[in-house]
């Protein structure tokens, strides 16, 4: 899809959905699952939220903890330890972090304490 200026942009279709069967979504909210799954999207399950009551439904409804960080200093050093030994896509993957992290960890820029 394209904005106004001719500029892409890409929407979920499941937001696309509510918007043409209910209306345009605030810029301020977003679309919710009631039922929690992803992948229905039938109209009865969609709603518009905002994102605090997104997450504490995401808490109430499939226990999903919120967002924390991925990595403590342990982790962190551990990831340091494996410069030289890998790529930092290999080690991005085993821990579960974007690949950016492990570079910003190798540098210093990222987790200094860890050190």
């Amino acid at each position: 899809m394209t904005n106004n200026a001719g500029k892409a942009y890409e929407r979920f279709s499941h937001k696309l959905a509510t918007e043409a069967m209910i209306a345009p979504c605030p810029h301020v909210l977003m679309v919710n699952h009631e039922d929690g799954i992803k992948l229905d999207p039938s109209m009865g399950d969609l709603e518009f939220t905002t994102v605090g009551e997104n997450n504490l439904h995401a808490f109430r409804v499939i226990g999903w903890p919120g967002r924390g960080p991925k990595l403590d200093r342990v982790k962190a050093r551990d990831i340091r330890s494996l410069k030289g030994t890998m790529t930092p896509r290999q080690a991005a993957a085993i821990y579960g972090v974007h690949v950016q992290t492990s570079r910003d960890i190798w540098s210093g820029t990222a987790y200094r304490q860890a050190a």
